[in-house]
């Protein structure tokens, strides 16, 4: 109304400043990531640094292992200051455009009175009602970045809700008795290509003890994650009790499987919250059943707190037996009947050992079916099928005795060539 040019003056200001917001947006949005990932490599580093400090210090990787932690942090703070000094040009000229704006205004409106198109009062109406009509746009382009991650964040909120209500509830089916059977079932590790497990293929009924045994790289480890379903098969199934893995609600499946990985680690918390798997429903009688199966409760008892006693973050205030001893009772609690050991006594005492053969005992005497993962033959007695695996396939699979007299006669076979060749 004042004067055409001065509002073109401001529209053009507007103009200016979206485009400054829109280019700072884009920057943004390309260098948040990678800033991020190496945020979290660098806190991986250092968590490794200290959660690995004894291992480091004992092989003599102390120094090497900071290095690389260093050169991380190094990266992650080249990379901030590359973004702080893009982002800071990109401030400056934000603000240097809202300046010159009000210059271009002051100055349009000075011609405009040079050359008698308007009053001198125009001038000064101009600045303050441009000043008006530019803040809710200087405002809106403050909070843009926050509406951007808002929206984002909304937008994957309601995709996870949407794939929630769309994902049909399981029908509850009762617990497994023990029944395993895997068809051909292959096994790709996460982040890898290569199959660990190829055409994996056999069947045990419950109270079964199985022993895996083979030599290492055979895929050991990859089969007992599958069958607890911590890695989803390729291709084949794992079926219990005739039902796959899919069909039963996770948490219901894992109420009914003990798992002892080969790297026990415990959670902060007591060690009667980690027997009972930090069910705040678990009974002290429950508790006591399962430390009293895995033959660990005297050995709890005799430390000073007891049940109580704190194991730290990643069961760190206990030794490496004692962890592997109590996560043996944490795979007992609640009488699962699928139970998965993967190496049990590779920190086990003697008494473990003991305690740990007991437990198997136990365990085929219920009908409960077990799969362990070993190489000592204390154990191996205790197993009623033994499945020997060869480079990701199934090289044998048995009873326990007939397994073992194959073995030993091919063993023979081997070293009566082995004497022929050499004679």
């Amino acid at each position: 109304m004042l004067h055409v040019w001065l509002g073109v003056a401001a529209l053009g200001g507007a103009a200016v400043m979206i485009v400054l917001t829109v280019r700072a947006e884009s920057v943004a949005r390309r260098h948040i990531g990678p800033l991020a990932e190496l945020d979290q490599d660098r806190l991986r580093m250092m968590e490794r640094q200290r959660s690995h400090a004894e291992v480091l210090s004992a092989l003599g990787m102390a120094t090497r292992f900071a290095n690389l932690v260093r050169l991380s942090i190094l990266r992650h703070s080249e990379s901030q200051r590359r973004f702080g000094e893009i982002t800071n040009v990109l401030a400056n000229a934000s603000k240097a455009s809202r300046m010159f704006i009000q210059s271009a205004l002051l100055t349009v409106g000075t011609v405009l009175v040079l050359s008698h198109q308007a009053s001198g009062g125009a001038i000064f109406a101009s600045s303050v009602l441009a000043g008006r009509a530019l803040a809710p746009i200087d405002q809106a382009i403050a909070q843009w970045r926050a509406f951007t991650r808002t929206k984002i964040a909304w937008g994957k909120l309601d995709a996870h809700l949407k794939a929630i209500s769309s994902e049909a509830s399981p029908l509850p089916l009762p617990l497994p008795k023990g029944r395993v059977e895997v068809s051909e079932l292959t096994v790709t590790p996460p982040r890898s290509e290569t199959p660990s497990l190829q055409g994996v293929s056999f069947t045990v009924e419950e109270g079964s003890v199985v022993g895996v045994i083979g030599p290492s790289g055979s895929g050991k480890s990859s089969l007992v994650r599958a069958l607890v379903g911590a890695w989803s098969a390729a291709e084949g199934e794992i079926r219990f009790d005739g039902a796959t893995l899919e069909q039963w609600d996770p948490d219901r499946l894992g109420a009914a499987i003990g798992y002892l990985p080969q790297n026990v680690e415990l959670l902060a918390g007591s060690i009667a919250h980690n027997i009972a798997r930090f069910d705040p429903a678990a009974t002290p009688e429950a508790i006591l059943e399962a430390a009293q199966a895995a033959g660990v409760h005297e050995l709890i008892v005799n430390l000073p707190q007891g049940y109580e006693t704190e194991v730290g973050e990643g069961g760190m205030q206990l030794s490496g037996g004692q962890r592997q001893r109590i996560g043996l009772a944490r795979a007992l609690f609640g009488r699962p009947s699928i139970v998965v050991l993967d190496e049990p006594n590779s920190n086990l005492d003697p008494i473990g050992d003991a305690a740990l053969a007991k437990s198997l005992q136990d365990l085929r005497v219920r009908g409960a079916t077990a799969f362990i993962v070993t190489h000592r033959q204390a154990i191996i007695g205790q197993t009623t099928h033994l499945l020997r695996l060869h480079k990701g396939r199934v090289g044998i699979f048995g009873p326990t005795r007939l397994v073992i007299e194959r073995l030993q006669s091919h063993a023979q076979e081997m070293q009566m060539n082995k004497v022929a060749a050499n004679a």
